[in-house]
């Protein structure tokens, strides 16, 4: 996984695997095509046309499929179609569309002139204030901000999105096809699941975020995703850009070790726990049911991953490695005066923590 700052530096390789366009187009969120991926605040997304058309996974769209159902109209289970805008349908008051209107990178604002003599606490104090001096001061109606750590606190990026409120369900397929396989398939590869949906973004007519109303328009990006007439072939380069939550490569052998025998055993044992409960207070209540499929299906798709997750930590030696990694770092330090003087307390103290 890659921040899209670091693209352009690929670009050799990336010519060495067959791409022919220009790397520096990735770095800038604003441009074509990353303009194009939104996120939807747990979800990523992707417009699809000049009249806001969104595309997504078909479990980002639960919530719409669930807030339009009853016990006699049941949308998760047989889907949703608007076959004109007319009929497309309110996903609720909770759905929103963020999107990415300024990326500047504040590392300096947020860590510069900390004073070193201060404890770790009044450094965390300090830096909070700032991201939240930051965001306040980037806000305004229709724009939300926020200050992103990245690498651990190493670097600060602000990240200005439009907030659009009005967001609509246009097509959801059924869950026979959307939710194919159920569990079974859930996290596997190959997948057959027909994992996709479609929502609309509205704004008011003057251009600007506003809360629903029929007399909404639909949103014009400024860049919208083209589907190619070619397909994809075998072999074919394919980038994968979107909104993840966090990555973890920087873990010491610790944090690995607490992750794999604490972290994700707890997050499994409670998912179940919480799943169990979920499913007994929706028996025998169709409207309960619906209420609840949402999620049940979140927990069982986290339980899995988790599942999944710590079954590679165990199966693929990553501990064992991360240990000897650890050593030879150590061991590589020690050699060295200067270093073991600069770096020596560096593991330890991360260890205490």
């Amino acid at each position: 996984m890659w921040m899209p700052q670091q693209i352009p530096d690929l670009a050799p390789k990336l010519v060495e695997m067959g791409f022919t366009g220009d790397p520096k187009a990735f770095a800038d969120l604003t441009g074509f095509p990353m303009g194009a991926i939104i996120s939807l605040g747990g979800c990523s997304a992707s417009f699809v046309s000049p009249e806001g058309l969104i595309a997504t996974n078909h479990h980002c769209v639960q919530g719409a499929l669930q807030v339009n159902s009853t016990p006699d109209k049941n949308l998760i289970e047989d889907g949703f179609l608007a076959r004109t805008k007319d009929q497309e349908l309110w996903a609720g008051p909770g759905s929103r569309v963020y999107v990415t209107v300024s990326v500047q990178e504040v590392t300096d604002a947020i860590l510069g002139k900390l004073d070193p003599k201060q404890t770790d606490r009044q450094r965390y104090d300090a830096i909070e204030r700032r991201v939240k001096e930051r965001t306040a001061a980037c806000e305004k109606d229709g724009l939300r901000c926020r200050v992103a750590s990245f690498f651990e606190g190493k670097q600060y990026y602000e990240i200005a999105q439009m907030e659009i409120q009005d967001v609509r369900l246009v097509y959801a397929p059924p869950a026979g096809i959307g939710n194919y396989g159920g569990e079974t398939d859930n996290w596997q590869w190959p997948r057959h699941t027909g994992d996709f949906s479609f929502y609309r973004a509205y704004v008011g007519k003057d251009g600007k975020p506003a809360a629903f109303a029929k007399e909404n328009v639909p949103y014009r990006p400024k860049h919208f995703l083209k589907v190619s007439p070619r397909g994809v072939a075998p072999g074919d380069l394919v980038f994968v850009a979107g909104y993840p939550g966090r990555t973890e490569r920087h873990q010491t052998y610790g944090q690995i070790k607490e992750t794999a025998e604490w972290y994700y055993p707890r997050l499994i044992r409670r998912a179940k726990e919480q799943l169990a409960i979920v499913e007994e207070v929706s028996k025998g209540s169709k409207e309960t049911e619906l209420k609840t499929t949402p999620r049940k299906r979140g927990l069982a798709n986290s339980m899995k991953n988790a599942e999944g997750t710590l079954l590679g930590l165990n199966r693929g030696g990553l501990l064992a490695r991360k240990e000897q990694q650890e050593k030879d770092l150590v061991a590589w330090i020690a050699a060295d005066p200067k270093r073991q003087k600069e770096f020596g307390d560096v593991l330890p103290a991360l260890d205490a923590m």
